[in-house]
């Protein structure tokens, strides 16, 4: 799931350009670099900036969405929203999953996914939309277990609510409503999550813990990023919410062939275009023979 930023003040898009035809043309670069789903957002989640309207998040999604639709009609889409509006406006115009960040604060949002026979991603946290929490005292010993138990609950309710049992996706939240070290306890006891039997959304791309242990800002996060996804062990079906698809991608090819879920053939050898990057391939390579 690559993530495609259509507000002007994400951390992560600074200095590249805010056109609509700039956020078309990075979501399609994700797409041919892999990504199997465009999650799309009108909204930062940077805390302590005021929320937009619900029309001006509208006007920042649908035409990123509809250009997309436009060049790759078959690309799958998610809209990155916890409003119901939003989510109505963007499943309408042929987005097919909703990621809403807020716990399912807005009930509206599962019944808009259940009308569109849509997937909803239900994630955990503790705070309101926008509001930043950070409490040492906010959980207890078992913070993968509270986790947990209120992904149930939401999961249960979301049924109830009509969207398909086989249509939720859970997302434990990293670093929402959870300090670093709050979110580094969780991911280190990641099978209580897993137990819930749902697919897993892991969105730890450029997160902050991953800044806390290595001291880096997010441009610099690849590599404590890549560590993070390695330690979850992506299941089939989970997502993985990155901003980097190629390289998650090359990550994940060498991650499944040393873990024995992708076989190797015998044969496999690196192709001599591919033994250096400054165009001496073939220099070492023995020559053709000439004769009989």
């Amino acid at each position: 799931m690559a993530i495609v930023n259509a507000s002007p003040d994400s951390f992560s898009d600074v200095g590249v350009g805010q056109a609509t035809a700039d956020r078309v043309a990075r979501a399609l670069a994700a797409l041919d670099a892999g990504a199997d789903v465009l999650d799309i957002g009108g909204q930062s989640g940077i805390t302590g900036v005021p929320e937009i309207g619900e029309d001006e998040e509208i006007d920042r999604v649908l035409p990123v969405l509809r250009g997309v639709i436009a060049e790759r009609p078959e690309a799958v889409i998610s809209v990155d929203t916890y409003r119901p509006a939003v989510a109505d406006a963007a499943l309408s115009a042929g987005a097919s999953i909703v990621n809403d960040v807020s716990c399912l604060l807005h009930e509206d949002v599962a019944r808009a996914c259940a009308r569109h026979d849509a997937a909803l991603v239900v994630m955990h946290t503790k705070a309101r939309p926008k509001v930043r929490l950070q409490d040492p005292d906010a959980y207890g010993s078992d913070i993968a277990g509270e986790v947990t138990d209120v992904l149930r609950e939401r999961i249960a309710r979301a049924g109830e609510l009509g969207v398909a049992p086989d249509a939720i996706v859970v997302d434990p939240g990293v670093d929402y409503a959870k300090t670093p070290h709050q979110t580094v306890t969780m991911l280190r006891d990641v099978a209580p999550i897993r137990g819930l039997g749902r697919p897993v959304l892991w969105a730890l791309s450029r997160k902050d813990f991953v800044g806390a242990l290595t001291r880096r800002p997010p441009q610099d996060r690849l590599a404590g990023t890549l560590a993070a996804i390695g330690h979850v062990d992506p299941q089939a079906g989970d997502l993985l919410r990155v901003h980097d698809v190629a390289a998650t991608i090359d990550f994940l090819a060498v991650h499944a062939a040393l873990s024995g879920r992708t076989d190797t053939a015998p044969d496999l050898r690196l192709d001599d275009d591919l033994r250096w990057s400054d165009g001496r391939a073939g220099r070492f390579t023995s020559p053709a023979p000439t004769g009989p």
